[in-house]
């Protein structure tokens, strides 16, 4: 290496559990859970609008050989569910209200549409 400073650098993955539920509905928690996951992400200014999709969201995993789930500290909650597939995120300078309207119109389509069988993906 060229500079003097010494890196650990750490990968953590973690096994995901299944989608969403289709067909039935979601029930009002896993809802609200789902916007305040991208609302969280939008108080740090990140930008995830372009690949917020059903296939998207999966269950966190569960069971005695699973790591516990931290708190969140913004909202004290411990999610049910992780966003995967956000290596087309952006930072950027948006205030957090814009993004989260802006993100939640893209979950209203999920969310909105699931008890009814249908699955709308961002190009629909």
């Amino acid at each position: 290496m060229s500079h003097s400073r010494s890196y650990v650098s750490v990968l953590l993955l973690e096994k995901i559990g299944g989608k969403l539920p289709i067909g039935v509905p979601l029930g009002d928690d896993l809802v609200k859970g789902i916007y305040d996951m991208y609302g969280e992400i939008a108080e740090l200014g990140v930008d995830h609008r372009v690949d917020i999709r059903y296939s998207n969201m999966l269950a966190a995993p569960q069971g005695p050989t699973t790591l516990p789930s931290v708190p969140s500290p913004f909202t004290g909650r411990i999610y049910t569910h992780r966003m995967i597939d956000i290596e087309s995120c952006e930072k950027t300078n948006e205030e957090a209200w814009m993004l989260t309207a802006w993100q939640g119109s893209w979950v209203d389509n999920i969310v909105d549409n699931l008890p009814d069988g249908c699955i709308i993906e961002p190009w629909d």
